[in-house]
């Protein structure tokens, strides 16, 4: 391993160090793709809960509305 000319051993530093950072950088992008599936199904779960919300909201409005068209013609307004 000391024998090695200085180029060669500059050569296989080099691709060690290529090497370690190629696994980190696989490492850093499997938990980026990970947050991200994470976040896009929060996000999903989120636009569920407005969309039932909204559905809820309309659905009282229509029974509110119902109610004072009831009161309007029973006090005969």
């Amino acid at each position: 391993m000391h024998h090695l000319p200085p180029e060669l051993h500059l050569a296989l530093q080099r691709a060690e160090l290529t090497q370690h950072m190629t696994t980190q950088h696989r490492r850093v992008a499997t938990r980026l793709q990970r947050q991200a599936r994470r976040d896009s199904r929060r996000l999903l779960r989120a636009q569920q809960r407005m969309t039932r919300a909204a559905q809820q909201l309309a659905r009282a409005d229509a029974a509110a509305a119902r109610s004072r068209l009831r009161l309007h013609a029973i006090s005969g307004t």
